[in-house]
């Protein structure tokens, strides 16, 4: 085959690859992205020439290709759970190898072999030589034909990308950083004089009226209590639940539940029933719950990315008021740089060598030998004092089975959907056998217990409609549950997140210190609209009272994220909407039929929608990364005291 034939056949197979997912959406930017990618492989291919030696030259071909082969296959794994590509904050996840394998192994597919080895190879046979095999013209249109129609027969819709080829993404992502502010006089700056993004508790704050530090907030002396206050220091325990979401709790509707326990605890405690978690990570999740702040829309965590950044956290403020401060898990705190962040956040101790002959469930310790040892823990430890719980049994893959499964009620839905409802099931049996030991002591009566989920997964049972705003919902809304021997039952619903947990808290407990905190307790009644924000890989979604604007994916599927086949047409293939924005009064969460919701079609006010929330990412991140959340001495102030 001559030289120049090479380059045809690779990029006809891309330029009909393209062309043939149109149906997907594809544009412009898809097909400049799959050619520029080509040649790029053209221009390091023909680079491998100069290497001296036929040996070296070849398996310099072979290593180009097998980046490749295992980077696409890498974000096609990424994409089937996270329903993203992913990005070089995804790396980190090799530092634990041995815990991700098992992830890879429940991931792939059999037509994987296919795309991402038998593939690579045959393209290695035909490149590795210096003078490439004669293939008659015949064959190569019969080759390009052959490989349309496994592509077309074999690929898993996820593959089917519309705009954006993700190795050319990563190259992008290298070089740009999202929503950031173009100067210390850009974006953050301009939206710091008016404060629209920034939420107060106007009966318990007032704004420092500092330009330079805009989240600056300062108490209010005639601020009423909570009638319900808890006083008397009481312990804090918060429990973080891995991949627990409200969808499948009874406390939201759901029959049959997964959550018998945490339904008990809901009909006790406070039940916050439209509650979102802020992003699609632990790490992020924990962030904006100790924070009080956003997580990074895109980028990797700040965990890892800004472990040192100037943010007061509602652990370091109990602090100040004599909490103890400690952290237990089942599961090195080192992972995601978590400790580091948190050991200059307010947390003192960490805790995660549970005693030998535990049971292994997934990546680590049952989550019942989790709170055994965390019950020996808090009874040891004086009072008052903050303890963070993070549970991990519920975590992806399951590839061990819950030791309940036998007792998981039944569900819908494929093989890995069944695992996940056994898995969150098994979370919740822990919690209720660690709660009957709580219930059973009295070194608890003066202990208020916090139970969110951190983020949901995609996965769902098979009477979900392949819709945008169910799924949307149903990934995002987790539970929130405030448990105390000394709480009466009492179900809001004030639209809230994560960043709300803190100040929600502290108010409860009736301490009001100066702070920078983006969220506002959710027991006041003195904002007339909240919102919600929630992100995920560089894409956004909001919820503002009744009005939601939900994202339909990077992908813009026909299975995945649209109300249906018709409006699919009508508002996101013909438009190329990023976002579906609509209202409505009914509960999302309990299947609402896509085709009843009041689609907001006025250009003005989808309009003024996106460039809130838009505004209040970039607003809230660029104040992050100029460092101006926490005045200098309010931190010196702080780290004084460690």
């Amino acid at each position: 085959m001559k030289r120049g034939i090479l380059p045809f056949f690779l990029l006809s197979l891309t330029l009909f690859y393209s062309a043939w997912t149109t149906h997907t959406g594809c544009n412009a930017v898809g097909l400049l992205d799959h050619a520029s990618l080509i040649l790029l492989f053209l221009l390091a291919n023909e680079m491998l020439r100069y290497i001296p030696g036929a040996r070296a030259r070849s398996v310099g071909r072979l290593a180009l290709i097998a980046v490749l082969a295992i980077f696409f296959f890498l974000n096609t794994l990424h994409f089937r759970f996270f329903h993203t590509w992913g990005d070089a904050s995804a790396a980190r996840q090799w530092d634990d190898l041995l815990s991700i394998w098992s992830s890879l192994k429940v991931l792939s597919k059999p037509a994987d072999l296919l795309f991402f080895f038998a593939g690579p190879l045959a393209a290695w046979a035909l490149l590795r030589h210096d003078r490439l095999p004669k293939i008659p013209k015949w064959t190569l249109f019969l080759l390009i034909a052959c490989l349309s129609a496994a592509h077309a027969v074999l690929a898993s819709p996820e593959i089917l990308y519309n705009e954006n080829d993700p190795f050319m993404v990563a190259l992008r992502q290298e070089e740009r950083s999202w929503l950031v502010p173009s100067s210390a006089q850009g974006p953050a700056e301009d939206s710091a004089g008016n404060r629209k993004y920034q939420l107060i508790n106007s009966t318990l704050f007032k704004n420092a009226g500092r330009r330079e530090f805009p989240l600056l907030k300062i108490p209010r002396r005639d601020g009423r209590p909570l009638p319900f206050q808890l006083d008397k220091k009481p312990n804090v325990v918060f429990i973080l639940m891995e991949s627990l979401r409200a969808y499948e709790c009874g406390a939201y509707g759901a029959s049959p539940s997964m959550t018998p326990s945490l339904d008990r605890l809901a009909r006790e405690g406070i039940l916050f029933r439209n509650f979102y978690a802020n992003s699609y990570q632990t790490a992020r999740a924990e962030f904006a719950v100790h924070s009080s702040f956003l997580p990074a829309v895109q980028d990797s965590p700040e965990y890892v990315a800004r472990p040192h950044l100037s943010l007061t956290s509602w652990p370091t403020l109990l602090k100040r008021h004599g909490y103890a401060t400690l952290w237990i898990g089942s599961y090195t705190p080192t992972y995601d740089n978590k400790q580091e962040f948190l050991s200059h956040h307010g947390i003192d101790a960490f805790f995660s060598s549970l005693p030998k002959g535990y049971r292994k469930v997934g990546w680590g310790p049952s989550d019942e030998d989790l709170f055994n040892y965390a019950f020996d823990i808090l009874s040891a430890e004086p009072t008052p004092y903050f303890a963070e719980i993070m549970t991990l049994s519920d975590h992806f893959p399951w590839d061990d089975g819950a030791p309940t499964a036998a007792l998981t009620p039944k569900v819908s839905g494929d093989a890995m959907y069944q695992k996940y409802a056994q898995g969150m099931f098994y979370t919740d049996y822990a919690i209720g056998k660690f709660m009957g030991r709580i219930r059973a002591s009295r070194r608890f009566d003066n202990t208020l217990f916090i139970f969110c989920g951190d983020h949901g997964i995609w996965l769902f049972p098979e009477n979900v409609p392949a819709s945008a705003v169910l799924r949307q919902e149903a990934y995002f809304r987790v539970p929130f549950i405030l448990w105390s021997k000394r709480l009466e039952p009492r179900v809001i619903e004030t639209v809230g997140s994560q960043i709300d947990i803190g100040p929600t808290v502290l108010d409860l407990l009736g301490l009001r210190d100066k702070n920078t905190f983006q969220g506002t307790s959710l027991f006041r009644h003195d904002i007339p609209v909240r919102y919600a924000l929630m992100s995920q890989d560089g894409r956004w979604n909001m919820r503002r009272g009744n009005v939601y604007t939900y994202d339909v994916g990077p992908e813009l599927f026909k299975t995945h994220y649209p109300f249906n086949e018709a409006e699919y047409v009508r508002l996101v293939k013909n438009k190329r909407m990023a976002h579906v924005d609509f209202t409505t009064d009914e509960d999302l969460l309990r299947r609402t039929d896509p085709e009843r919701l009041k689609l907001i079609e006025d250009p003005g006010q989808t309009l003024q929608l996106h460039d809130f929330a838009e505004g209040a990412f970039a607003f809230y991140h660029g104040l992050e990364l100029t460092d101006r959340i926490t005045p200098k001495e309010e931190k010196s102030a702080a780290e004084a005291k460690k």
